[in-house]
């Protein structure tokens, strides 16, 4: 959890007392109100700027989930020779960052299943999971 979180569930906390959902629509708008200064020209690109403006009229608990701003923040980050999971085809063989290797599947509602190599155990994985294709 990053600092901005922290202290978003801290001022949540403070404001509305403990009986309150940890993402919830307290903590939202806190979030919201404690990010909105930021979202200026001068500390953003623009084509950052329209995606976290789209982002914050209602935030997810991690960027990671909101698929166009995961991609676009990856895009402005170090590069990397890199795939997500909604690019490969199906069959395709891939590898996370600790080494282990799985199949690509079929997607379900919103996530892929994908079968690990060795272990034969299903996994779900995030459309936006990054993962080093093996050809």
């Amino acid at each position: 959890m990053c600092i901005r979180d922290r202290i978003a569930h801290l001022v949540t906390y403070k404001d509305f007392g403990p009986g309150i959902k940890p993402h919830g629509k307290e903590w939202k708008y806190t979030y919201r109100k404690i990010m909105l200064p930021f979202l200026t020209a001068e500390i953003f690109p623009e084509e950052l700027l329209k995606v976290l403006q789209l982002h914050f009229r209602n935030p997810k608990a991690s960027a990671d989930t909101d698929s166009p701003l995961a991609r676009l923040l990856n895009k402005f980050g170090p590069g990397n020779e890199k795939n997500y999971i909604f690019e490969l085809e199906k069959g395709a063989v891939f590898e996370i960052h600790n080494g282990r290797r799985f199949i690509r599947g079929e997607k379900r509602t919103k996530r892929y299943e994908c079968q690990e190599l060795e272990g034969k155990r299903l996994y779900l994985f995030n459309p936006n999971a990054q993962v080093i294709k093996i050809e």
